[in-house]
């Protein structure tokens, strides 16, 4: 048996339009180069990347890995918003995550303007509410990898 290889969970692309600078290809391009036998792609509340990422994964013998990251209302922690990355394990997970991506933007999408980063950007970014994990989460125990 081989030993366990690094694999990155948690990557954003250019299509985290802040948040990411790098494109799908070198990405796959530089895991494959490091060895990685799969790679991530969370892009924030998007699979805008994914016919690319997926493409590029499989010409370079890299695994793609699908998911999302989100922003997420904890009881615990009031009106605060956490991240939460999502990743598909399988075809349902993958349906479950368009479907948590489209009732992220209905929920709370609006435009975070020059300081991304203020607390009132923050808290208006696309969220989804801790309810959706309950109901569709759980459907199958492999639908996503929380």
């Amino acid at each position: 048996m081989s030993e366990p290889r690094f694999v990155h969970l948690r990557v954003h692309s250019d299509y985290s339009m802040i948040d990411g600078l790098a494109k799908t290809a070198p990405l796959v391009k530089k895991a494959a180069a490091l060895g990685m036998p799969a790679l991530a792609i969370t892009d924030f509340t998007n699979l805008c990347g994914l016919v690319k990422f997926y493409g590029a994964g499989h010409g370079a013998g890299i695994k793609p890995i699908v998911g999302a990251d989100f922003n997420v209302q904890c009881d615990l922690l009031g009106d605060e918003l956490t991240h939460l990355t999502v990743l598909a394990a399988n075809n349902t997970g993958y349906q479950n995550l368009t479907l948590l991506i489209s009732k992220a933007y209905q929920r709370g999408y609006g435009a975070a303007g020059a300081d991304h980063r203020s607390r009132l950007a923050y808290r208006i970014k696309r969220r989804v509410d801790p309810s959706f994990r309950r109901t569709h989460g759980r459907r199958r125990t492999q639908s996503f990898a929380w």
